[in-house]
């Protein structure tokens, strides 16, 4: 019988047989049980004809007798989920080879006392088969109690209260009948709000059950919501666009080059997250403006944020998204993907929203679009660099990991079709006065090392690990890991040395020398963002990249805990192993650092991941 439902050590069926067992002990050393033990031991000297005054009982024998009793605790504990007929049998078996025992020591003149190793199994066994009533009791309520429960949250649904709904969902037990049920009550008329339908399937989602219809239900309803808010924005900016595209080519010419020539970037305005639509690939944000206008694109991110490619033949870096300063966007589709408005500015081009017709599925396309001051040299290597981010992203499947749909090329231009995903890069997450609640932290944090850790099993190193390129969706509480654009298969043949790739303020010792790196270096790059994240301030910190490298290469870390006093002990601790310049001082694996955030976790703040 399965009693999985109500474990002996959750009752107080254990703590009796416990007590019980200590009573039997007592007894025994004592000598309680000499009476019982007396008149058994008249009845061998009737039954062999044996002489009271010859038998001894020596200490060897003594300590038999308290092994037989354990030995017969033992026997009955592993036959506790038995069935009763099972473990009758097994411990009548039991007895008769005490019994033997006994017997042949009786032979020579020795006494084997079995009094209380008989009388603790049987009653022990009537103990145990009481629990077991009380578990057939247990399930047969339990299974007219669930029913109960999915008829309460029909109700509640129907009244649309979130607030008792969200209470109950934390009530329920968590199974496939309890899932299937949830499943089906979003299925139903009975739901009117879309918000009440994503907060049952994100109940769904952070069981341990991997329900697909559910899944792709809440996909659905996020894709449809997140349709709808693009054709808002965009609803404007499309008759503009219609408009201008009377303009003939030269004029469009001529204002591109005079706007360019006066143009002043705008004051940073602080985003909404919940209203704002962000791509996995842009950690800025751009004006959506009409598809068919002119595009003008400032480079408004500071060098050292910006992620940097120093080839060994090189002593000035390059950064990536120097390559597309300005650029005119006169597409509509890319294959057969249409675009329905503009999402941001990307590494190497711009991120657009658009809809595969086929079937329907809303996607982010990230273009590949250079400016023509760049050389063939540069343009091949942006090339290389951009496809290799669909070639290694599309060989990972994590709930962590954007998804990769597909690759090619539109004229000159080439484009990677994703998931468009909902939510804020965690680099808007980083100030002292934006800071996300250190409980919260500790829970990405553990999304991020599950990612990563599967990623090394496939042998992919990111080794650009940074806030801009990990998505945060507050409806969810989920992130997802973006920008595989300088990652590397972690093998011979395909990674070189003396080639530095990163963002300088999260680059490891060993990216920073050029040399070979492993899923060790994203440790300490992670390291960094979680330093980040927990207290408002970079790890290392300087006027260049030339003194930021210097600081990660020879200078230590200021401790967390005296950026922010409010951290616990864990924080400083995890973030000190991370980034220890040594590798071979740091965590040795994702694993091993996801362990030591949960463990954190659970002890700090009582709570369990959401992974």
């Amino acid at each position: 019988m399965n009693n999985s439902l109500l474990p002996l050590h959750k009752t107080g069926w254990l703590y009796l047989l416990m007590v019980f067992w200590l009573v039997c002990l007592w007894a025994t050393i004592t000598g309680f049980f000499n009476e019982i033990s007396q008149f058994n031991l008249s009845f061998y000297q009737q039954l062999m004809h044996l002489r009271v005054d010859s038998i001894s009982t020596p200490w060897l024998l003594i300590l038999a007798q308290f092994i037989f009793f354990c030995c017969g605790l033992i026997l009955l504990w592993r036959l506790q989920n038995k069935p009763n007929l099972q473990r009758s049998f097994y411990l009548a078996s039991y007895c008769l080879v005490l019994f033997a025992c006994q017997y042949l020591l009786s032979q020579f003149q020795y006494w084997l006392d079995l009094t209380p190793s008989i009388l603790a199994l049987f009653c022990s066994s009537l103990l145990l088969q009481g629990y077991q009533r009380e578990c057939q009791l247990f399930i047969k309520v339990n299974a007219q109690y669930e029913p109960l429960l999915l008829q309460q949250l029909k109700t509640l649904v129907s009244y649309g209260d979130e607030q008792q709904i969200s209470y109950l969902l934390n009530q329920l037990p968590v199974n496939e009948q309890m899932v299937q049920g949830v499943y089906q009550l979003c299925q139903g008329n009975t739901i009117a709000a879309d918000a009440i339908r994503v907060l049952l399937l994100t109940w769904v989602e952070k069981t341990d059950i991997a329900h697909q219809e559910s899944l792709q239900m809440l996909r659905e309803i996020r894709q449809r919501k997140l349709h709808k808010k693009a054709q808002e924005n965009n609803s404007d900016s499309l008759v503009t666009g219609k408009a201008s595209a009377q303009t003939s080519d030269l004029n469009l010419a001529i204002k591109q080059k005079d706007i360019a020539q006066n143009y002043i970037v705008p004051k940073e305005e602080k985003p909404d997250v919940n209203k704002i639509n962000w791509h996995s690939l842009s950690s800025k944000t751009a004006e959506e403006q009409p598809l068919e206008q002119t595009l003008i694109l400032s480079e408004a991110a500071e060098q050292l944020e910006q992620t940097l490619v120093i080839s060994a033949d090189q002593t000035q870096p390059i950064a990536t998204e120097s390559l597309a300063n300005t650029m005119a966007f006169k597409h509509k589709q890319f294959g057969r993907y249409q675009v329905e408005g503009l999402l941001g500015k990307g590494a190497m081009g711009i991120v657009y929203q658009g809809i595969d017709p086929m079937i329907n599925r809303h996607v982010a396309i990230k273009s590949l679009q250079l400016s023509d001051s760049v050389d063939e040299v540069e343009l091949a290597k942006a090339k290389q660099r951009f496809f290799r981010e669909a070639e290694t992203a599309g060989s990972l499947s994590h709930a962590n990991i954007v998804t990769i749909y597909d690759v090619g090329d539109e004229g000159a231009l080439g484009y990677i079709a994703m998931d468009l995903l909902t939510g804020a890069p965690l680099s808007h997450f980083i100030k002292p006065d934006r800071l996300l609640p250190v409980p919260l932290v500790y829970q990405l944090m553990i999304q991020i090392t599950d990612a990563l850790e599967y990623a090394h099993k496939q042998n992919v190193v990111h080794r650009d690990i940074k806030p801009g390129n990990i998505i945060y969706d507050d409806d969810l509480q989920k992130v997802t890991l973006t920008d595989f654009g300088i990652a590397c298969v972690n093998d011979n043949s395909r990674t070189s040395t003396g080639v530095i790739m990163g963002s300088p303020y999260y680059m490891s010792p060993e990216q920073i020398l050029g040399k070979q790196v492993d899923g060790r270096s994203d440790i300490f790059s992670l390291g960094a963002t979680f330093y980040q994240l927990l207290s408002g301030c970079l790890p290392f910190e300087g006027d260049s990249v030339v003194s930021v490298v210097y600081k990660i290469s020879n200078e230590k870390h200021l401790s967390v805990g005296k950026c922010n006093d409010a951290l616990p002990a864990s924080a400083t601790r995890i973030t000190n192993k991370a980034l220890q310049k040594d590798v071979n001082k740091r965590y040795q694996s994702m694993q091993e650092f996801k362990q030591a955030l949960i463990n954190a976790l659970k002890r700090d703040f009582k709570q369990a991941p959401m992974i």
